[in-house]
């Protein structure tokens, strides 16, 4: 009997510590989460006059331009990669194709309005792309530093070259 009644009391007394353990938890959680937001609807706007094409992704707002062509015309390609004055240029870059090599030369002549050399190179037979005339080696890594912390995409790659003996 005594066995019976010890059983009966530490049930109890295990049913009612698991429900007020149970009952906390729900009002904890209640406290922690808000109320969802109540859930309006806007009526829709006709517009009368056009607007610029905007495209929305998630909650940022693209606005998409016409981009011309830079105004610059790249100087004919130097075959004989004959230079100016200065020692040292900056290679922009080497491509394949001409019209990539052209691209880049035009951007970089309208942004710093240097001397932008393009060559051929017969050996690898890459269209190579050089900015400016520096006499100091210190003057071109200065200023392809300054180049490629203003333009980090652009001009990453960029290295001084030691232009040859004339």
């Amino acid at each position: 009997m005594k066995r019976v009644l010890i059983t009966s009391f530490i049930l109890s007394l295990f049913m009612c510590i698991s429900l007020i353990g149970c009952s906390g938890s729900e009002q904890s959680e209640k406290d922690e989460m808000p109320p969802p937001p109540p859930v309006t609807q806007e009526p829709v706007k006709k517009q009368a006059e056009p607007s610029p094409v905007v495209k929305q992704v998630d909650t940022l707002k693209v606005e998409v331009k016409d981009i011309d062509k830079p105004k610059f015309e790249p100087a004919p390609i130097n075959p004989e990669n004959k230079f100016e004055r200065g020692n040292y240029s900056i290679q922009l870059g080497a491509y394949k194709m001409p019209d990539n090599a052209d691209r880049i030369a035009a951007i970089t002549k309208e942004r710093f309005n240097m001397n932008v050399y393009t060559s051929f190179d017969t050996t690898d037979e890459l269209y190579k792309v050089y900015l400016g005339d520096f006499e100091t080696k210190d003057a071109a890594r200065t200023f392809r530093d300054v180049i490629s912390f203003k333009y980090p995409e652009d001009y990453k790659g960029a290295w001084v070259f030691e232009k040859p003996n004339k």
